[in-house]
């Protein structure tokens, strides 16, 4: 899966964007879920080339806490425009990290 495939915004679709900009609480709960699942995107990135174990273990752990938080406060996007973006992008990212994911880790927490 390419970067540039789940790098978009609420920018990108101008229905979605308007709408969210009548609210802007709302606007920046988008704005800061689209950052860190862009985020999500660069801990994959690293995640598969890297070479050590214990910090792919580690990038992966991060990506699932990210991912997760993402999920809870996506609640807070009232415009099902946005939400469908969000949870989209979301989608694709699990996606990522199921492949990313060696089987023996499991739901372990990595050590610190």
């Amino acid at each position: 899966m390419r970067t540039q495939e789940l790098t978009h915004s609420v920018d990108d679709n101008p229905a979605v964007a308007s709408a969210v900009l009548r609210s802007p609480k709302e606007r920046n709960l988008a704005d800061l879920l689209h950052a860190k699942l862009d985020l999500v995107v660069a801990l994959s990135e690293i995640a598969e080339t890297t070479n050590d174990g214990q910090r792919r273990a580690q990038l992966l752990f991060k990506m699932r806490q990210a991912i997760h938080m993402v999920r809870r406060l996506a609640a807070g996007i009232a415009d099902q425009a946005a939400w469908r973006m969000i949870h989209e992008k979301t989608d694709q990212l699990e996606t990522r990290f199921a492949t990313l994911r060696p089987q023996h880790l499991g739901r372990r927490t990595p050590n610190n």
